[in-house]
């Protein structure tokens, strides 16, 4: 086994190799390979809260992120949101992890197609010195229905007969 202390980068190597044991002819052997860096990786955790809502209500959105090896946050990472449908925003859709590790920023849907839809946010971060990080939720939106007019008409008309009725009834 050869380690390489405090390898920063991709990196070639050649190691030769002569052993020696007591009167045996030594030789020699050459190899050549490449010692890969491996950035550390961040374990990212994304929530929607609720996971379900009308259209115009807001859904809270929580990035955290903790290094994968010791589950201590990362703090200063860059988060990137985006959600799949088209009326779907974000109060701040960028933002940076506080010191907990943590970036959180409101979703609203204004619209959608149908009385139904899947709102798919995507959140990504970048941190100096790890691998970047990606994971997506989901929440349900549900249109929100305007009033039957027809209902409101009739409670309309039976509100105005109503005041009529005291009406006429004070004059007599």
């Amino acid at each position: 086994v050869f380690t390489y202390p405090n390898l920063q980068e991709t990196k070639d190597f050649d190691i030769t190799v002569t052993p020696h044991y007591g009167n045996y002819t030594s030789g020699s052997a050459s190899a050549s390979f490449t010692g890969v860096y491996l950035q550390p990786k961040m374990t990212m955790t994304l929530t929607l809260n609720p996971t379900s809502a009308k259209t115009g209500e807001e859904i809270t959105v929580s990035v955290k992120l903790v290094d994968a090896a010791t589950g201590e946050p990362v703090s200063s990472a860059s988060v990137a949101l985006t959600v799949n449908l088209a009326d779907g925003s974000f109060a701040h859709d960028t933002g940076t992890t506080d010191s907990n590790g943590e970036f959180t920023t409101t979703m609203t849907v204004s619209k959608i197609t149908g009385d139904t839809a899947t709102a798919t946010v995507t959140a990504s971060a970048t941190a100096a010195g790890y691998a970047s990080a990606s994971q997506k939720a989901d929440a349900t939106i549900t249109a929100q229905k305007s009033p039957d007019i027809s209902f409101v008409g009739i409670i309309g008309v039976m509100a105005i007969v109503a005041l009529l009725g005291l009406a006429r009834r004070r004059t007599h």
